[in-house]
């Protein structure tokens, strides 16, 4: 018997354009969050408050700018933790981990095209999924 794989698809990803600094609301978790920092200049990216649940995933659409950097502020008295991955290719060495605790983490200058990050809150702090980058993830701007 012939299955009929013409097929409906109902979902769709909700995402978020920025180029500049911002304050994400609660009502942000979950989106996509396309991130173009390809002019000099940095961006702060502010979290909203803490509270069960709420996701955060960001990806640069462009190589950031070698003037740009971009930090996700998790705000006074609260961390970013996990482990972050420095892309290298395998003659350099092969990737890189590092292990984070910090108010803010980011996109360094020159963040290549794709790097992302992907936290999600408990409630009380901010905890990385995910996050790959070359080069390196930042904890402040330098």
């Amino acid at each position: 018997m012939a299955e009929n794989l013409n097929k409906t698809f109902n979902e769709v990803l909700n995402t978020k354009s920025i180029s500049a600094d911002t304050t994400l609301a609660n009502t942000d978790s979950g989106k996509l969050l396309l991130i173009d920092a390809s002019s000099a200049g940095n961006i702060t990216i502010t979290l909203p408050s803490v509270e069960d649940g709420l996701v955060v995933e960001a990806v640069l659409v462009a190589a950031s700018n070698a003037a740009a950097e971009v930090l996700f502020d998790a705000g006074t008295g609260k961390t970013i933790a996990g482990s972050t991955v420095t892309l290298q290719l395998v003659g350099l060495g092969g990737n890189v981990v590092a292990a984070v605790s910090a108010q803010t983490v980011g996109f360094a200058d020159e963040a290549a095209l794709g790097s992302r990050i992907k936290i999600v809150c408990n409630g009380t702090g901010w905890f990385i999924i995910h996050a790959d980058s070359d080069p390196a993830m930042i904890t402040s701007f330098s």
